[in-house]
């Protein structure tokens, strides 16, 4: 028995050892963040040059509160997230004291622009300076427009969530335009982005890598077990047979190959096929024209496509042409990125993606020029 056991033992710790050797050949690195100073970091301009002092680390939950209205960034607080999981770079994350990852705001004395999103608005993946808020603002700067923009995003929220945003912290801002970075699964019920803590398995390429995938398998079950209503199945149901679809096949070159993923993210980005989608959007969206009309300020919603309609030797803009519709029907000032990322895709002949949703740096920069050639009328 005794010699069964060490054999079993010795086993093990050999698969364990070659398991990590492979690991910290193929993997990179276990996301981690490092927090300066939580609820404690008081963001000036001299403190932006110190160096920083680590006093916790963490998960991204670390960087997030949890109300019962949905996430919301730590005010006050610097976090440095290494080898993050979309763009696998260290990133500063900085929030101010109302939360958003912006400079401190002061008096008005420009025209403000309010810009609520999710993760794509946040681009916690990117510096600050490289997200497509803050090349939007130099953009119209240079213009010559006199303008503030103002990024409120949070990552893995939804648009009711951006909406309670601007009642709990969005109109003390004083905006003179609220621009809404509409992704497709902002109908879709949220799951807020949190991770339990790794501890000493941090130490092990293997483990981390083990743990958090049996981490996101268990969000992606999650989700679909959980966020579709009667209504939202029947709907993906009516879309199963209604389109064509087929697993084993490239999404770039077939669209039987997209509806199947379509229906398979139907929880996600996929329920953005569904009018039922469109119709809880609009309800939303009237929502922010009455508070807009209360306080003054115009709203504008640019919406972003999922890489595989950019991407795709076929077209299939289904969304957007309920988007259009619904903006439009609603008199509100619109733009659809898909067109022109297309275009800007196929002159580039480069991806303007990290995954599928997220935009690269020059991805970033594509999309501020896209939406300040937008704004520039309107920006007055």
């Amino acid at each position: 028995m005794r010699y069964k056991m060490l054999l079993l033992v010795g086993t093990l710790l050999v698969f364990f050892s070659a398991a990590e050797i492979v690991s910290r050949i193929a993997l990179h690195p276990p996301q981690d963040i490092e927090l300066v100073g939580v609820e404690q970091y008081q963001p000036n301009q001299s403190s932006l040059n110190e160096e920083p002092v680590i006093v916790f680390k963490g998960t991204h939950k670390t960087l997030y509160n949890y109300p019962g209205t949905g996430a919301r960034l730590r005010p006050n607080t610097w976090g440095i997230i290494k080898d993050h999981s979309v763009s696998h770079r260290t990133v500063d994350i900085r929030t101010n004291a109302l939360g958003y990852r912006n400079r401190e705001i002061g008096k008005k004395n420009a025209t403000r622009i309010l810009v609520l999103g999710d993760s794509i608005t946040l681009a916690d993946y990117v510096q600050e300076n490289e997200t497509y808020v803050r090349q939007l603002e130099k953009m119209l700067q240079e213009s010559g427009k006199d303008v503030e923009v103002i990024n409120a995003g949070v990552g893995a929220i939804n648009l009711a969530e951006e909406f309670a945003i601007l009642l709990e912290t969005g109109r003390s801002v004083d905006p003179d335009m609220v621009l809404i970075g509409l992704y497709l699964n902002d109908a879709s019920e949220s799951f807020a982005f949190q991770t339990s803590s790794l501890g000493m398995l941090s130490y092990s390429r293997f483990l981390s890598w083990a743990v958090r995938s049996i981490e996101k398998a268990y969000r992606v079950s999650l989700m679909k077990r959980r966020s579709l209503q009667p209504i939202d199945k029947e709907a993906r149901e009516k879309f199963a047979q209604a389109n064509e679809h087929a697993d084993g096949i490239t999404w770039r070159k077939s669209e039987l190959r997209l509806n199947q993923m379509i229906i398979d993210d139907w929880a996600d980005w996929g329920y953005a096929w569904s009018g039922n989608a469109w119709e809880r959007i609009a309800g939303i969206m009237e929502e922010f024209q009455r508070i807009g009309k209360e306080d003054g300020f115009l709203v504008v919603v640019v919406l972003f496509p999922v890489r595989y309609q950019v991407e795709s030797e076929y077209l299939n803009a289904v969304p957007q042409q309920q988007f259009n519709a619904t903006m439009a029907g609603l008199g509100i000032p619109h733009l659809d990125l898909l067109p022109e990322l297309r275009q800007a895709y196929r002159t580039a002949n480069e991806s303007p993606y990290y995954d599928h949703a997220h935009y690269t740096v020059p991805g970033n920069q594509v999309v501020a020029g896209l939406i300040s050639a937008f704004l520039a009328p309107l920006a007055q």
